[in-house]
């Protein structure tokens, strides 16, 4: 499918490869605030994340992409969960419930409050 892009009075037109043909997608998103919290169905420890307005956008677009996809969420190149997009994620949050003592939660949100970014990842199955 051909896009067309106008900007400043230039037209330029570009080659767009179909979702199906395109390499597996990543994103790097900036977090606004990270937080310990408690999952409401298991009482585990989680993992609060806020994502800044611009990751917000990029990881509701990618979510809206990667419908039934699994997606990876890493950081500092370690796995934290690989779930199934089930629906949108547009609102810019997320937890991450697992198998994380509250240490492990605590460091995770010490590390992303610190500036750490998270990477995520449509696996292509």
């Amino acid at each position: 499918m051909y896009r067309t892009l106008i900007a400043v009075g230039i037209v330029a037109s570009a080659w767009v490869a179909p979702m199906e043909a395109a390499m597996a997608e990543t994103l790097m998103l900036s977090v606004k605030d990270a937080a310990m919290t408690e999952d409401g169905q298991t009482g585990r420890p989680a993992l609060q994340i806020h994502l800044d307005p611009q990751s917000a956008k990029a990881f509701g677009e990618m979510t809206i992409r990667h419908l039934s996809s699994v997606v990876e969420v890493s950081l500092d190149g370690k796995i934290l969960i690989a779930p199934r997009v089930q629906s949108p994620i547009v609102e810019g949050s997320l937890q991450i419930v697992g198998d994380f003592s509250e240490a492990e939660i605590a460091a995770m949100v010490e590390r992303i409050n610190s500036g750490a970014q998270l990477e995520v990842r449509a696996v292509q199955e």
